[in-house]
């Protein structure tokens, strides 16, 4: 007790000695904070502001979980009425809801932090910082914060542009900007520096994952993309195809395991660990400012959650589904079995070979009953789940392929790849095509990301088909009772196949593919030809089960039905995310 008592009397004692300086006793600094006086002073400090602008890239809404909500928006990925995603499955989402405003805050976190470096870079005197190094810092930030604003551009049509830290109220009250001005603007002078200054390559294992010359050039033919400026992006292209850093990997499924990450085919990817912090769930993200280098790289939630199945190959969430288009696109992906690749088993005894039945690219992207090899370490016929209307479920980002349930459903540690050197090739190909309408360059490209598929290249298609290849973009029903449609390769012809069959295929669940169908203009024809589609597939169930079983399924999913009808009613309403609701409240520039 006596103790107790003194140390109530000398607290008292310090409560009264401070009382006769109120203000200066309440003023007092925490000597161990971190305060902008004493950051900014070294180059470690730059260095580690910079990893947080890198942490910024793994919100959930920018690399990871949220994805799943925007591939639901196009005709490649649904889900079911029960999930919580349905809203985006119907365009029927509103200016509230917490993927919209998410998106939103994220993106300028990131924006804000990238912001901040660029600042102290032009204010700051910092002896150890060299010119080479501060031009490094600062290419790495430019091209960051144009990743940040050619996201925002293309979500929400536009974007409040911030480009310095604000000083003061009134400068967070700015007007919505267009595409156009914030391509103009800020992208592309922020590309042009970030090209100037990034290296080809990093050659310290510490320096993996960092943004290079590559990542901003080809964002750049990218941004020159999404504006119609097909020249300049033909030329962006070239340059990264020419400069010989890039290669395809043999295995496409090397871009989609934590076994082969940062390889040759990887220009601009994130990073995810499920090792990192043993014991933390997925949620957690760039959550710790106190630990920046543990918070550049934490376990995080990724896109697990697009996995078809939580555990073994039972159960599960079942959030984001191909579509029927989708699987069919892919069961018509016709393996070559001319290639060793699609080779699965050879009986010498017997001189029997038995080859792959799907396509490398169908076998990395999604599982149906008749797939080849293991599922959660189990045969995918084994699955037991296919109903609800699932003929197939997405295998891309999860932990299929090793795992039987002993790892978190929540957690892949699976690196999100945003750009990837087969998106180049595909996208030079579209760039030759609309910019000089060069048919035989644009196929030899498409045919070299096919050739890595392990499927029958579009020149093997006219070698033996009297100078024509597939319609593969028409479905099933479109084909019973006759061969298949065949198309001379002509501008139009290679232009549809470009866009409903190969960059659907390639990039399947990757979160291309509204963003594609937008910028093209035909996001409402698309969504009215699905219904159509899904209108006969309900009509005919007998010729869909005697032609492909893999379609043939109980009862099946209403994809599209609302989808079309919303989407109809208002495309520039939902071709992008509206403007978060509290930013127009909070911003009078932005209007009601």
């Amino acid at each position: 007790m006596r103790k107790k008592i003194k140390i109530l009397a000398i607290a008292a004692t310090i409560f009264v000695a401070f009382a006769c300086d109120e203000d200066k006793f309440l003023d007092q600094q925490n000597p161990n904070a971190i305060t902008p006086e004493i950051f900014w002073k070294t180059a470690d400090d730059f260095q580690a502001a910079l990893v947080t602008v890198y942490g910024a890239t793994q919100f959930h809404s920018i690399s990871g979980s949220g994805l799943t909500f925007e591939m639901l928006l196009a005709d490649m990925n649904a889900t079911n009425w029960w999930h919580g995603h349905f809203a985006y499955n119907n365009h029927t989402y509103s200016n509230n809801d917490n993927e919209v405003t998410q998106k939103w805050a994220d993106l300028y976190v990131g924006v804000f932090r990238a912001n901040q470096i660029l600042d102290k870079l032009e204010t700051e005197s910092v002896p150890d910082l060299s010119s080479d190094e501060r031009a490094q810092i600062e290419g790495q930030v430019r091209f960051l914060r144009a990743f940040f604003f050619f996201t925002l551009a293309h979500t929400y049509g536009g974007a409040v542009i911030h480009t310095t830290v604000p000083s003061g109220s009134n400068e967070f009250t700015k007007p919505f900007s267009s595409i156009e001005e914030v391509t103009n603007t800020v992208i592309l002078p922020d590309l042009e520096i970030a090209v100037e200054s990034l290296p080809e390559v990093w050659t310290a294992n510490q320096d993996i994952g960092r943004a290079t010359w590559g990542a901003a050039k080809t964002l750049q033919g990218k941004t020159f993309l999404f504006v119609q400026d097909y020249a300049a992006a033909r030329d962006a292209f070239k340059e990264v195809i020419d400069a010989g850093v890039y290669s395809l990997v043999p295995n496409i499924l090397d871009n989609f395991t934590t076994e082969d990450e940062f390889n040759s085919e990887s220009i601009f990817e994130v990073s995810y660990s499920e090792t990192l912090v043993p014991g933390e769930g997925g949620g957690l993200v760039d959550s710790n400012p106190g630990n920046i280098s543990v918070a550049a790289a934490i376990g995080a939630e990724a896109t697990t959650i697009v996995s078809a199945m939580a555990t073994q190959a039972k159960g599960g969430f079942h959030v984001v589904q191909p579509t029927y288009y989708a699987h069919e696109l892919f069961i018509f992906d016709e393996p070559d079995l001319n290639l060793n690749m699609n080779i699965q088993a050879i009986d010498v005894e017997e001189e029997d070979t038995t080859f792959f039945t799907q396509s490398r690219r169908m076998h990395a992207s999604i599982v149906d009953q008749n797939s080849d090899g293991l599922y959660y370490l189990l045969p995918a016929a084994d699955a037991d789940a296919y109903n609800g209307g699932q003929s197939a479920y997405t295998k891309k980002w999860s932990n299929w392929y090793d795992r039987a349930g002993e790892v978190s459903p929540y957690k892949s540690g699976i690196n999100f790849r945003h750009i990837r050197y087969a998106d180049v090739l595909l996208m030079y190909a579209e760039a030759i095509l609309e910019a000089d309408g060069d048919v035989s360059t644009a196929i030899d490209y498409i045919d070299r990301v096919r050739a890595r598929a392990g499927v029958v290249t579009l020149q093997a298609y006219l070698a033996a088909n009297n100078n024509t290849f597939p319609e593969f973009h028409k479905p099933i029903l479109a084909s019973i009772g006759a061969t298949r449609s065949f198309t001379a390769p002509t501008v139009e012809a290679v232009r549809t196949h470009l866009r409903m069959v190969e960059r659907p295929l390639e990039l399947y669940a990757e979160g291309h593919r509204f963003k594609d169908l937008v910028r093209w203009g035909i996001a409402e024809d698309i969504f009215n030809q699905r219904f159509s589609e899904e209108e006969d597939r309900a009509n005919n169930p007998a010729i869909i089960a005697e032609h492909e079983a893999r379609l043939d399924i109980n009862v099946p999913r209403e994809d599209f039905v609302i989808k079309s009808v919303n989407y109809a009613s208002n495309p520039a309403q939902f071709s992008y995310y509206p403007i978060p609701s509290q930013e127009v409240q909070t911003n009078p520039a932005l209007g009601n």
